[in-house]
């Protein structure tokens, strides 16, 4: 159980998370902003979402990831959902940012 947490929800969540936070801010500043290019003031790509809340994110997932597979290791069921609550939270943090990215 703990490699099918650790490839499926760490390697696999973690890498498509990470291509996200790249690949929705290029698309919508490109839809919303690329025209205007040079005609006005445009953000970066950078400001389109607050980066440090975007690690706190990562961090809070990759924390959780590591708590629930000790917590699976070590049999202890209180490990595995604080850091599924953990996990939780991270992935909340990472949609709230896209959608604020979206919606901007």
């Amino acid at each position: 159980r703990a490699y099918a947490v650790m490839a499926l929800a760490g390697w696999l969540g973690l890498t498509t998370l990470g291509q996200l936070y790249k690949i929705v801010p290029f698309l919508v500043w490109t839809h919303r902003f690329a025209p205007k290019m040079g005609k006005e003031k445009v953000p970066l790509l950078r400001d389109m979402y607050p980066a440090r809340l975007a690690t706190g994110g990562f961090m809070a997932l990759l924390v959780g990831l590591v708590a629930a597979v000790a917590g699976i290791l070590s049999d202890l069921l209180p490990l595995v959902q604080g850091g599924f609550g953990l996990c939780l939270a991270g992935v909340t943090i990472a949609a709230a940012n896209l959608i604020r990215v979206v919606l901007r």
